[in-house]
């Protein structure tokens, strides 16, 4: 009975082991497709970090950084060559900014110059019919702009500077609000630049309220020196105000030979200071004579910028 009952358990015990052996055996089975899972795995984490440290990222990497779908490469193929956005181009080298004056009147000016695909800055007028459909359209082409002031010129009013101009007739709660106003018509706006104003920007205590008011919201001037006066830069100076201003007008002649020559001139006065701003306006003349001149970032040594980039050296 005893060698009976002996075999049997026997029996038990080894079925018991056999199941236990195919759970141990399958569970092993598991956990190794589980390693060799992470081990497929692992070499593409450790390429991405890997690259970051500056080690060989290899192709698992480069799968892994491409954009997913609906995304933009930062820097495609269309954009390399003479068209390449402009901070390929060598960061030492002289700058140029070129700013269009007088936007506002339509939409297919700033979208033709947004085409150029070099950083022209652009200055809108305001209380015009495109005024504020402007500046989304710059805004979105990633594009900087800035108010144009419209300003009473020497010759007023037999030349009209716009709809709501500043002029001497504003006192100065007066001036504050027309100022206010245009600055909520164009709230992305990162400086401001006088239309007209050869009398306006010559008279000191009208040009201290207006550079006071764009510094104190962290605007900069363009004194687009329609008189010769140095008011504007005095103020500047004393105040410690940002301040531009410009060296070449592109297009006094609307003539497209005569534009292309003034640009060159901009170029070589930006070679030979360092740094120039040139303005123009949206001429079919200037437009054409830009298309032809601005082949890329940098033309003849020169790197076109925004007037911003003028001010953050």
């Amino acid at each position: 009975m005893s060698d009976r009952l002996t075999a049997v358990l026997a029996m038990l015990f080894a079925a018991l082991v056999a199941t236990l052996g195919g759970a141990l055996l399958g569970w092993g089975v598991m956990r190794l497709e589980g390693g060799a899972a992470a081990l497929t795995h692992a070499p593409l984490r450790l390429s991405v970090e890997g690259q970051s440290g500056g080690r060989d990222a290899g192709p698992a990497a480069a799968a892994l950084a491409a954009p997913r779908d609906g995304q933009r490469p930062e820097r495609d193929t269309e954009e390399q060559g003479a068209n390449a956005p402009e901070h390929w181009a060598d960061p030492g080298a002289p700058r140029l900014a070129i700013v269009i004056d007088d936007i506002g009147q339509t939409l297919s000016a700033p979208r033709e110059l947004l085409g150029l695909r070099v950083p022209i800055t652009f200055s809108i007028l305001p209380d015009l019919p495109y005024t504020r459909a402007a500046a989304e359209v710059i805004a979105q082409g990633r594009r900087e702009f800035i108010v144009h002031l419209p300003m009473e010129p020497v010759d007023y009013p037999i030349h009209d500077p716009g709809p709501s101009p500043l002029l001497f007739s504003l006192d100065a709660e007066q001036t504050r609000q027309r100022i206010e106003g245009y600055l909520r018509e164009l709230p992305g706006a990162i400086g401001a630049s006088n239309h007209m104003g050869s009398a306006y920007t010559a008279d000191a205590g009208r040009m201290m309220l207006v550079q006071q008011l764009l510094a104190e919201r962290h605007l900069f001037f363009l004194n687009s020196k329609t008189s010769p006066s140095r008011v504007p830069a005095e103020i500047a100076h004393d105040g410690r105000y940002a301040y531009l201003e410009r060296d070449v007008f592109l297009d006094n002649d609307r003539d497209e030979a005569l534009i292309a020559r003034q640009l060159e001139r901009a170029f070589a006065r930006a070679r030979q200071r360092g740094h120039a701003v040139a303005i123009g306006h949206p001429y079919p003349e200037t437009m054409q004579a830009l298309r032809a001149g601005l082949t890329g970032p940098a033309v003849h040594g020169v790197r076109l910028v925004s007037l911003s980039d003028l001010l953050a050296r």
